[in-house]
């Protein structure tokens, strides 16, 4: 399957996020979902070190929950139907979740029940994974970045708010919210009658938890880092041995980099995404972990398909290049291949 660059697609929390620019509106949704794979092991102790906190409670339908973490609170407040809607606020009753969780518009990842076209138990039947910004410093340089990709026609250069929007969002060192539904009880009606819940906070170590929540050293996923430390938290070196004696794509197994006149052609694990080298960056920083079986390596080649006048050729040499240069700042080894 092929997956053209009409959308640009990045990857949040697992799930493959498409985002198009229409008219002077961003809309973005979600249109898939990755399956992870098996992380291998690696020396967890070179990774950046982040705390974790946890609180276990217990809500009826109706009820409100609120938990100091630090200098935030952590608040599920009643829906209007049977659910909740998850934040966590400053004093001044900011949410330090939403700005950082594509999508901006029609995302149902903050609300525990009916709707967004999901009924109360299918959206108790998952919990969340959600990225938070850390302190007052980090949400008032931010905001902006959202407040332009919501309303471009208000930004100093509305044909470039998504694009920037997203380039400072791979920029940021955040927290990470893992709520989980340890138990549901919702009628045949579909309300929601309780619910148990989990959650676990980590931010980097830096963050000031309360110490009640008895704050304890963890490495730091992956989500809580800026873009280009992802994979390298993620995924081992590259294990030259494996990959030794494979001399042609079909054989490969990890991703293989097409580049081509309009950008890139990426195909990993039977999948092919083709967009622009301004989405190169997340959408392979957003590959499953089973992606990689040889490690941090990625192959590549120039499209031999070309104009017979060579007309394509700076084009494609200079595509080339660029690409190179943004996969070797994710921790790549990148391996060239001659053009077929």
């Amino acid at each position: 399957m092929v997956r053209h660059a009409t959308y640009r697609e990045l990857s949040f929390g697992g799930s493959l996020i498409c985002m198009r620019v229409a008219g002077r509106f961003l809309l973005v949704f979600v249109c898939g979902t990755f399956l992870g794979g098996t992380l291998v092991a690696q020396d967890r102790s070179a990774l950046p070190q982040c705390v974790e906190a946890s609180v276990s409670f217990a809500l009826k339908a109706g009820t409100s929950f609120e938990q100091p973490i630090g200098d935030l609170v952590f608040k599920l407040q009643p829906l209007d139907s049977p659910g909740w809607t998850v934040s966590l606020e400053d004093t001044g009753g900011r949410d330090f979740i939403y700005p950082v969780n594509p999508p901006l518009r029609l995302n149902p990842s903050q609300t525990l029940g009916a709707g967004y076209g999901n009924s109360a138990r299918e959206s108790l039947s998952s919990g969340r994974e959600l990225r938070f910004l850390l302190n007052k410093g980090d949400y008032d340089g931010f905001w902006p970045h959202v407040e332009h990709a919501l309303w471009p026609y208000n930004a100093p250069n509305p044909t470039d708010t998504t694009d920037e929007y997203f380039s400072e969002l791979e920029k940021l060192r955040t927290g990470l919210l893992r709520l989980t539904i340890v138990r549901s009880d919702i009628s045949d009606a579909d309300e929601i009658r309780s619910a148990e819940l989990h959650v676990e906070f980590i931010a980097p170590s830096s963050f000031t938890f309360d110490p009640s929540l008895a704050p304890h050293a963890v490495s730091c996923p992956a989500p809580t880092l800026p873009l280009q430390e992802q994979l390298r938290a993620r995924i081992p070196e590259r294990e030259p041995a494996k990959y030794r004696k494979v001399q042609d794509a079909e054989s490969w197994k990890n991703p293989f980099l097409t580049i081509t006149r309009e950008g890139v052609d990426l195909h990993f694990q039977g999948e092919r995404i083709a967009g622009p080298l301004s989405v190169l960056a997340r959408t392979v920083a957003g590959l499953p972990d089973s992606a990689w079986p040889y490690g941090r390596v990625i192959a590549g080649a120039e499209n031999g398909l070309r104009a017979a006048d060579h007309v394509d050729d700076a084009v494609i040499k200079s595509n080339r290049e660029e690409a190179d240069q943004i996969l070797r700042g994710l921790g790549l080894q990148v391996d060239w291949w001659p053009s077929s």
